[in-house]
């Protein structure tokens, strides 16, 4: 229900919410960063190019008609190559449509291979827009631009189901299951929970608090459904943030070691020959 304002335009009183679209100009050499991003992110190039970094992939480029997916929880970190447009859209871990055949969290079940697939950045798979995808965009971009704006998320939130559908009927089950797959391959409730919870630099005894359980139980139910400890599982996440850190302009070891509070160089130096196969120096040098 909307409610008529004195200036003579009506707001939505759910017009509060961080997720929807949002229109992104940049300028040559402007940056986006994020430690935690707190939802899942599709981003569309309208214009220019980007540079962008994740906890999954380092330095890819996008160009004017690429688009791709940041799932939540993950750092990010992005240059504007050249003056650029980006139309974000930001929404929860789980897309509830009202065409069944629509549904995405069906397409994983047709690939079992995405779900066999171990490292995720090997199924990091940008897509080019088609032209319902393209009229899409130009819709929105009058939507956020106009002078008289519709402030009311209900539009918005029929704009994200329209959207869903139109990938559905316009990408491959495949190109999709590979796309969506960070929120789509989690097939067990215990696994979606688990999704919708996780934050970086959460213990696990604070993941399993969250779960409503005891450290013991979900150790035992994280092993059987991941196939590894929940520590090793959180060590290997905090290798790829890592990575992702020492990517950006200006960071050095020792803003690592305080960061991501490693006791000493002796301590970071043992990490990185174990995840990395490598001592802090030489990654230093294989990332910069």
């Amino acid at each position: 229900m909307c409610a008529e304002k004195n200036e003579g335009f009506e707001k939505c009183m759910r017009f509060q919410s961080e997720t929807g679209f949002r229109l992104i100009i940049l300028d040559k050499d402007d940056h986006i960063a994020a430690n935690n991003i707190e939802f899942c992110n599709l981003v569309f190039v309208l214009e220019g190019e980007i540079e962008f970094s994740s906890s999954d992939f380092l330095r890819q480029r996008f160009k004017q008609d690429d688009f791709f997916f940041l799932p939540h929880a993950t750092g990010i970190y992005g240059t504007a190559v050249v003056d650029s447009r980006v139309l974000l859209l930001s929404f929860g871990n789980r897309v509830e449509l009202p065409c069944d055949n629509c549904t995405l969290y069906s397409y994983v079940k047709s690939y079992n291979y995405v779900k066999e697939e171990k490292d995720v950045s090997n199924l990091f798979r940008p897509l080019q827009v088609t032209p319902q995808v393209k009229l899409f965009e130009d819709q929105m971009v009058s939507y956020l631009l106009a002078a008289k704006k519709i402030p009311c998320d209900y539009l918005y939130d029929l704009k994200q189901k329209e959207l869903f559908i139109i990938l559905t009927y316009n990408y491959t089950r495949k190109e999709l299951a590979e796309f969506f797959y960070p929120v789509l391959g989690y097939g067990t409730s215990f696994k979606q929970r688990f999704q919708a919870i996780y934050r970086n630099g959460l213990s696990i005894s604070e993941i399993a608090s969250k779960m409503n359980m005891s450290l013991r139980t979900f150790s035992r139910k994280f092993y059987v459904e991941f196939g590894e400890p929940a520590r090793y599982w959180l060590l290997k996440q905090k290798a790829k943030n890592i990575r992702l850190k020492l990517s950006i302009p200006g960071i050095t070891i020792s803003d690592i070691i305080m960061e991501f509070d490693f006791t000493d160089m002796s301590h970071f130096t043992k990490f990185c020959k174990h995840f990395y196969d490598c001592t802090p120096a030489e990654l230093m040098r294989q990332i910069k």
